[in-house]
């Protein structure tokens, strides 16, 4: 599939996956912790309250079966990718420093 040329018809299916993804890491996710909230606040987060951390045992792929090829094909997801700071999930406690990276980038550790 050449990504480039199918992307404006995918982009909005994607858009949608990502939202889901947020929505559900906003529903089910916890709060940070008072020492959590300290970190953020001294990475520049704004509003640390709004921020949710939600542990999963690997990432999970669109269920969109376009989107999910897109996803393996270019490393965004997929088997090899490691938890690092994905746009709304990660999995594993992971270190301090990790989830800070997460909450720094916009993404949820």
């Amino acid at each position: 599939m050449d990504i480039r040329t199918e992307l404006p018809r995918l982009l909005p299916k994607a858009i949608a996956w990502v939202e889901a993804q947020a929505a559900w890491v906003a529903n089910s996710g916890r709060t940070l912790d008072n020492s959590e909230v300290q970190l953020a606040r001294r990475l520049g987060v704004a509003q640390p309250e709004r921020v949710r951390v939600a542990l999963v045992e690997a990432l999970p792929l669109p269920t969109d079966p376009e989107l999910r090829a897109v996803a393996i094909q270019t490393g965004l997801l997929g088997p090899e990718v490691e938890c690092s700071h994905p746009p709304d999930r990660a999995c594993g406690t992971g270190p301090r420093e990790l989830q800070a990276g997460a909450v720094r980038h916009g993404g949820v550790c």
